[in-house]
């Protein structure tokens, strides 16, 4: 859906949102567009908390009307 983070290809040189780690052009991170944020994969826990982001989007877009 609009607004949903997705995966990109850094092209600007960034910081990651939750280790603050440096994120350099040509890395792969996740994209939020609403709070224009990035976070990086290279940290353990960054990238849990990734996979936990994608499933609740894979989630949300297998059962769209599925009330919490």
């Amino acid at each position: 859906m609009k607004g949903d983070p997705y995966y990109i290809t850094v092209r600007y040189p960034g910081e990651c949102s939750i280790c603050h780690r440096k994120i350099y052009p040509g890395e792969r991170a996740l994209y939020f567009p609403r709070k224009r944020g990035l976070q990086c994969e290279v940290d353990e826990k960054c990238h849990e908390a990734n996979k936990e982001t994608m499933s609740a989007i894979h989630d949300e877009d297998f059962f769209p009307n599925r009330s919490l």
